[in-house]
């Protein structure tokens, strides 16, 4: 299933060696250093670090870990008119391969990935979430350092959830799977030049991943329905801001 506004997503549903900069060979030798950033977000300001527990119609959901599969992860120029799928001229690529981000709850950022970066204006950052099932060097290597990690799965949440029916808060540890490719737009672009590093921050609400039309989604149930799983990946698919936060300090520059 593809979202028709610049984000692409294809459910599919369950019952770390860094990176390397990628362009193109004939392409521009001056740039910099990228580093590329993840922070938690809070829906009322996708740049903020909240670690709130999140309430609606008297149930509370509490996240106490989220980790994520990226199997891609680039920085698209501004004259680039198609879609990043690798090395090329116009496209610079963070090559995870997969790897596994695990979210800073606590607040601040992490700084997983790095490359060297061409000069020039960058209008997009596009990731990819996946599960890591490649049959290839660089997924068995994901899967022997992660060796409890399910090979279908995208997605682990940790928490508890309090439905509101009086026996409080329960535990949950779920499994999604899916993939999700994200195209997050700079405004205004990104310049890289030859004058320093630059970082870019992902800042993530999975708060906001559990929110539906009627109230919060219940983790535990996630694995007996379908539906559930659709639209909790439907929400994580909108769920990534991008921006240029060079201090890196999860705000917005």
């Amino acid at each position: 299933m593809s979202v028709p506004f610049g984000r692409h997503m294809l459910p599919c549903l369950l019952g770390a060696g860094l990176v390397a900069g990628c362009s193109d060979a004939s392409g521009p030798s001056t740039g910099s250093q990228g580093t590329i950033s993840f922070a938690q977000a809070s829906s009322a300001a996708p740049a903020s670090l909240s670690t709130a527990p999140i309430s609606l119609g008297g149930q509370t959901l509490t996240l106490t870990q989220v980790q994520l599969v990226l199997s891609e992860v680039e920085l698209k120029q501004a004259e680039h008119s198609g879609t990043c799928t690798g090395e090329g001229a116009g496209c610079e690529e963070f090559e995870a391969g997969p790897v596994l981000v695990d979210l800073p709850l606590g607040g601040g950022v992490i700084t997983p990935l790095s490359a060297d970066v061409a000069a020039g204006s960058y209008s997009e950052a596009e990731l990819k979430v996946d599960i890591p099932s490649e049959d290839d060097a660089a997924t068995t290597a994901f899967l022997a350092a992660h060796p409890s990690w399910p090979a279908t799965a995208s997605v682990h949440v940790v928490g508890t959830f309090d439905a509101g029916d009086g026996t409080g808060a329960q535990p949950f540890d779920a499994y999604i799977a899916g993939e999700a490719e994200l195209e997050l737009g700079f405004t205004p672009p990104l310049v890289v030049d030859s004058t320093g590093a630059f970082n870019v921050t992902v800042a993530i609400d999975p708060n906001a991943w559990f929110v539906s039309g009627s109230g919060l989604i219940d983790p535990r149930a996630l694995a007996g329905d379908q539906g559930l799983q659709e639209n909790v990946f439907a929400n994580i698919d909108a769920s990534f801001h991008a921006f240029e936060d060079q201090n890196e300090d999860g705000h917005e520059d």
